[in-house]
């Protein structure tokens, strides 16, 4: 995804997550090439990859 893509999505989606209580201290949001889906439903995300792949991009966690 070109920067200029994310950066366009990430705006949209810290205005969206500060409107809700449950996603307002989220800072971080990390692009990722294709969103890793269980195959035996391809629509059940696989939270353990994304887990993993967030774990080593520079500025997660914080």
């Amino acid at each position: 995804m070109p920067a200029v893509a994310f950066e366009r999505i990430e705006a949209e989606l810290r205005m969206i997550s500060a409107r809700h209580p449950h996603t307002a201290r989220v800072r971080t949001f990390l692009p990722h090439p294709g969103f890793p889906v269980d195959i035996r439903h391809n629509a059940k995300i696989g939270r353990e990859k994304l887990a993993a792949r967030a774990a080593t991009q520079p500025g997660a966690g914080a």
